[in-house]
């Protein structure tokens, strides 16, 4: 067997798809895998990526139709030929109606300086396994950030008994403001517990609750809310719950405010 037949046989045995174009950016040469790909891709006759076909041109015409991937490639080839860049890679999506796919364009170019190689080569695998990987390290982050939060809220409501008249009232109306916010959420509407927030908070002043009496009755809520959800359930109940918190806080905080400058007022007359 020739050199010339080896080095054919063993493109022809690779699953990437190659094809090599010249300076130009016409196709001189295509492997099997090449081949099949266009002929799956509806190019049965290989009229837009076959053997003397105008490469650039073929990507141009997606281009124009608002391609951005497309776009990226073009120009990533052209600066390969012109000898702008060294090399030129890509990745990117290329779905079919039943099945995710990810691709690698590698574009590198001949020894003599008188063309490229053009490389396509399938990452799926790769690329689904990244991301699922990305995705624990995601949730594992998020456990940690809301395992330190209610930590910090629990060390915050130590030493604090639930000596506020009642409690059971306030623990209760907290919970349904908390219900009522993730189902604003879950329904993407907006949100509208402001004014309950507030309510909440005035009744609160009313028992001369503190910030430690709402953290108290924050985590006792939360920790009962999301005990047997799983992650991203629990993760959604606590953004929610932080968001309800700060707005009590505030409430009661501008509340209180009022409540002094009113008594100095009155000591002033």
């Amino acid at each position: 067997m020739s050199k010339n037949a080896l080095a054919l046989s063993i493109l022809n045995s690779l699953n990437s798809r190659i094809a090599v174009i010249d300076q130009s950016g016409e196709i001189r040469f295509v492997n099997d895998a090449w081949s099949r790909f266009a002929q799956e891709s509806g190019d049965s006759e290989n009229l837009t990526t076959g053997i003397g076909v105008h490469y650039l041109d073929t990507i141009q015409r997606a281009v124009e139709t608002g391609d951005e991937t497309a776009e990226l490639a073009l120009n990533g080839i052209c600066a390969v030929l012109d000898g702008s860049v060294p090399s030129f890679e890509l990745k990117y999506p290329c779905h079919s109606p039943t099945e995710e796919k990810w691709y690698l364009m590698r574009v590198t170019p001949l020894v003599d300086g008188d063309g490229a190689v053009v490389t396509h080569i399938d990452i799926t695998t790769e690329h689904l396994a990244a991301r699922s990987h990305t995705r624990q390290v995601l949730r594992s982050e998020a456990r940690k950030s809301d395992q330190r939060e209610s930590a910090a809220l629990e060390r915050m409501g130590i030493g604090t008994p639930a000596t506020l008249s009642a409690e059971a009232q306030l623990l209760e109306q907290y919970k349904r403001l908390l219900a009522a916010a993730i189902e604003q959420r879950t329904l993407k509407v907006e949100r509208t517990t402001n004014w309950e927030a507030r309510g909440f908070a005035r009744a609160l002043a009313r028992h001369s609750a503190g910030p430690r009496d709402v953290v108290r009755m924050h985590t006792q809520v939360v920790a009962q809310e999301t005990a047997d959800l799983p992650l991203q359930k629990r993760h959604m109940v606590m953004e929610e719950a932080r968001l309800l918190l700060l707005e009590v806080m505030g409430s009661l905080v501008g509340i209180y405010r009022d409540m002094i400058l009113a008594d100095l007022e009155l000591k002033h007359m």
